[in-house]
């Protein structure tokens, strides 16, 4: 399994009290900026007036939830016509944020997760599934682990009940 943000993942563990936000992000872009995938953490730019992958704990303070699909759909991208270019991206023209549930993250090595941990961005900007419970000043969210704790490893998965940092509109 890989662990990065390059990854689509559904990581929906437990639906509890199920929320979805619809969030406008910039549509009909190529750029890797606007890129996501289902699964990364979400937050709510607002000097650019959208949601990006969370890369930063200063940026958590914008929690908006989790991406519940990717940026875009994108059928055979990696295969070119014959003479011709690639397939291109054909972007969303909202985000999908889900939170108000459990959704599972990658946990960082060494840490033990227990029930009711606050817990923050992976401490990497690259990965944005990623979390960590001992360096961050915006929780993303709580452990949701009843039967027992948990050891953090690279592939070891941890779930969260996310909750959003700041006000959003739902559906």
């Amino acid at each position: 399994m890989a662990n990065s943000a390059s990854t689509p993942r559904d990581n929906v563990k437990y639906d509890v009290r199920f929320d979805m936000s619809k969030l406008k992000h910039p549509h009909g872009g190529s750029s890797v900026s606007y890129d996501y995938q289902q699964g990364d953490l979400m937050y709510w730019d607002s000097s650019a007036k959208y949601v990006k992958p969370l890369d930063s704990d200063a940026n958590a303070a914008y929690l908006v939830g989790v991406a519940l699909r990717s940026a875009y759909l994108a059928p055979y991208s990696s295969m070119v016509q014959s003479g011709g270019p690639a397939m291109v991206k054909n972007f969303y023209d909202a985000c999908l944020v889900g939170f108000g549930a459990v959704f599972t993250f990658f946990s960082t090595a060494g840490e033990t997760y227990t029930h009711g941990d606050s817990v923050y961005w992976g401490l990497i900007a690259t990965y944005h599934q990623f979390i960590n419970k001992t360096t961050g000043s915006h929780a993303i969210g709580t452990v949701y682990a009843p039967e027992g704790a948990i050891t953090g490893g690279a592939t070891v998965l941890v779930p969260v009940l996310v909750f959003p940092q700041i006000p959003v509109q739902s559906l």
